[in-house]
């Protein structure tokens, strides 16, 4: 409890700041012809507050603290502008934008700091809700898969886990803006709990990222950070409304959002219904089905002195389980009945930029509960709620010229609590986590950049000694049969990690990068002391686990010119004492059933592959894109690593138009996918064939007066192709992946 009033007193001490009050003006025009650019977006990420530039390009951004700050501009259709702006100055700011469907460049969040992607040593993702909406899956981790090295393990529509690298569970983060999700991740049945339907920008580390994030971002992390506030002096409403074929799935999202001179708000609400999906084969996987909502409130202060807001997200779906030989289904029905997960989770951020000239000082608490219970056919197997209270004080020094220097403090302390339910799939247990890193970025030319760090963590998990999962509540077997305890657990951990890399620009056009970096992540509470059934296994866990630890290289190479741009990464993983579970190929017999026999272990492997993308924009109405991942996972000791994806060749053609007739901006999207088949399984996985994957999105805005409204239709696996992914769960059992899906899409947005 001692961080939670240290943060407090922080924080109370950060918005006594007081300072002059700032506006920053100017106009934006196409740099080709001068035409004045009506409805280009400029925004201030560090103070979330941005416009919206007017009939004539002209615009203001009023009540700023004073400082330096990024200023990024889009437009549909050009290329970005990320400028350094100084509150100070007078002269109004000339906003040239060139046409240009190639984006090569946006701010990054993730970095630890309001950098450009090239100011950074390693290559961020970074994508859109419009980018991910074109591909048409019912779920953001299933759009995010159009990013090369990034896969899903998955069970069905509803419940898919981000794979980076080869690399998936305890081993990667997902980021709630910024806020680690704590849910149980350490296994591929366990869902990551967001909402994405108020995302506003989606970024990716692929490669370690302990220094900025702590421990279990060995294999990089995914960030979704929520929407802008509206525009200064707006108040915005947007419906988006999606059906899905193959699921007969419903996707509702409603949000609200408004700005006035100090205070914004943002809300916003969703809700999710799918039947279960439809194989290529025509066949009905049983049990698939799933259903959500989700809630989401934010209020923002942006004084003289900073930013600060408050925010709530819950989310609770429903999520089938198919399991072999499930019984007691009805047919062509949404509702969860039985052998389903029943999740909630709520969290409550609270968030603070204070700006003291040249430096600032950011801080943010958060407050996670997550309420886990899994219903089989008559019981409830889990009912478990762990619980994570966080902070994370970072503090930006003053720079010089283009230099940033940060040195932060992250804690957290977490505790999990089982209900009445026999299994445990988790003990009863406590962690504390305590850290210190600091970061630098010093530029030696103007083409030269260097980053680099250190961390040093700290961690305890405490296991008090507790019955065993699987233990009767039942009162008469308690007094007739000795009871199974779990015994008591103790340990602390403590790690180092580090980064250092160099982007050199050659010239405005080429530019590369290289760093080297390592991460860590302490063994997980499941890995130490599960013993008992987890789904359709009998899962064991080792006490005598050490600390993972990896080291990686990165090479990067980009180039982009105005009709061009090509990336290159290659990548080398060294991973001492990688945790996994692996079957034995034993059984155990348990309540009277049989189920085989999975135990944690540890070995030293390696991960190595290469990511390749060229984007071409011959026109500026057609852009065409490929992509190519490869990679592969060896333990030391012989054989391969488990869930390591199929290579993949992925194509990508849009043609897009400023007016055709009545419609305003209409385009067509053709992509496609060719996974190579995965020959190197690990033991007890078996190969997966080759297969191609087709689909097609076209989409339009309709245009009344000032009312827009935009529609669209996509369709994945557009061929109905019979196939299944390497990392399907469902693979062991028969089941392919979806077939033929369309997705009609309305989106409704409105301003004030």
């Amino acid at each position: 409890m001692l961080q939670k009033y240290i943060m407090i007193v922080l924080l109370l001490m950060a918005i006594t700041g007081a300072y002059a009050q700032q506006n920053i003006e100017g106009v934006v025009f196409n740099a080709s012809n001068d035409e004045k650019l009506e409805g280009a977006h400029l925004y201030l990420p560090e103070l979330k507050k941005g416009t919206v530039s007017d009939a004539d390009g002209s615009f203001t951004i009023r009540n700023l603290p004073e400082g330096r700050y990024r200023l990024q501009v889009t437009y549909l259709g050009f290329q970005p502008r990320i400028f350094d702006v100084n509150t100070k100055q007078s002269a109004p700011l000339e906003v040239a934008l060139s046409p240009s469907f190639i984006h090569a460049e946006e701010i990054i969040v993730s970095a630890g700091s309001y950098t450009t992607q090239h100011e950074n040593a390693i290559r961020i993702e970074s994508l859109n809700p419009d980018m991910l909406g074109e591909h048409g899956a019912p779920t953001l981790m299933g759009n995010l898969t159009t990013l090369p090295g990034v896969d899903m393990i998955s069970k069905g529509a509803g419940l898919t886990k981000p794979v980076i690298r080869g690399l998936s569970n305890s081993n990667i983060l997902v980021l709630n803006d910024g806020v680690k999700l704590e849910n149980f991740q350490f296994s591929e049945n366990h869902p990551y709990l967001f909402d994405e339907s108020d995302a506003g920008q989606i970024e990716v580390i692929k490669g370690p990222a302990s220094l900025l994030y702590g421990s279990d971002a060995v294999g990089g992390l995914i960030n979704i950070l929520s929407e802008p506030p509206a525009p200064y002096g707006k108040t915005t409403i947007n419906l988006r409304q999606e059906y899905h074929s193959a699921t007969q799935g419903i996707n509702t999202n409603l949000s609200l959002k408004g700005t006035g001179d100090k205070i914004y708000w943002m809300t916003s609400g969703s809700l999710k219904s799918h039947k279960d999906y439809e194989s290529g084969t025509g066949t009905t996987v049983p049990n698939s089905r799933f259903n959500s909502y989700g809630f989401s409130a934010t209020t923002g202060l942006n004084t003289a002195s900073g930013n600060y807001e408050v925010s709530y997200d819950f989310f609770q779906p429903k999520i089938g389980m198919t399991v072999p030989n499930v019984t007691g289904l009805t047919a062509d029905e949404r509702a969860n009945n039985i052998w389903y997960q029943n999740l909630s989770n709520h969290l409550v951020t609270g968030r603070g930029n204070t700006f003291f000239g040249k430096s600032k000082l950011s801080t943010r608490v958060s407050y996670q509960n997550n309420h886990r219970m899994l219903h089989t056919i008559d019981a409830t197997a889990v009912d478990m709620v762990m619980s994570n209270l966080s902070f994370d004080i970072k503090y930006h020094f003053p720079s010089q010229g283009d230099a940033a220097y940060l040195a932060g403090i992250q804690g957290a302390f977490k505790e999990n609590e089982n209900g009445e339910a026999s299994n445990r799939v988790l003990p009863d247990h406590t962690s504390n986590d305590i850290a210190l890193y600091t970061l630098i970025q010093y530029p030696f030319s103007e083409k030269l950049h260097f980053q680099a760090g250190v961390r040093g963590d700290a961690r305890t998990i405490d296991i008090p000694e507790q019955e065993a999962s699987g233990h009767s509540h039942d009162e008469e077997a308690n007094e007739e049969e000795e009871e199974e305890h779990l015994e008591a657990f103790e340990e602390a951990y403590q790690n180092f990690s580090g980064s250092a890399g160099l982007t050199y620009r050659m010239n405005p056009k080429l530019l590369f990068r290289a760093n080297l970096s390592s991460g860590y992540r302490t063994p997980n509470t499941a890995e130490l002391s599960q013993e008992g059934i987890h789904g359709i296994r009998y899962e064991r866990g080792n006490r005598a686990l050490n600390s993972q630890r990896n080291y990686e290289a990165d090479l990067n190479v980009h180039y982009h010119c105005c009709h061009l741009m090509f990336d290159a990464a290659l990548f080398y993983n060294q991973i001492d004492d990688f945790i996994f579970l692996e079957a034995t190929g034993s059984t155990v017999e348990e309540e009277g059933a049989t189920y085989p026999l999975y135990i944690y272990g540890q070995g030293n492997a390696t991960i190595q592959g290469a990511e390749i993308g060229i984007e071409s924009n011959p026109t500026t109405w057609l852009n065409a894109k490929a992509t190519y991942a490869t990679l592969r996972g060896k333990l030391a000791n012989g054989g391969n690593l488990p869930f390591i994806p199929h290579d993949k060749l992925r194509l990508f053609i849009r043609a897009e138009k400023k007016q055709i007739g009545v419609l305003k901006k209409p385009y067509i999207r053709i992509s496609g996918l060719y996974a190579f088949g995965q020959e190197h399984p690990s033991r007890f996985e078996t190969p997966t064939g080759e297969y191609m994957v087709l689909d097609l999105t076209t989409a339009t805005t309709l245009k009344a007066g000032t009312q827009s409204l935009k529609l669209g239709i996509s369709i994945t696996n557009l061929l109905d192709t019979s196939y299944i992914d390497h990392l399907s769960t469902l693979k062991p059992l028969g089941y392919n992946a979806m077939g033929r899906n369309f997705q009609l899409w309305l989106n409704v947005p409105l301003s004030y």
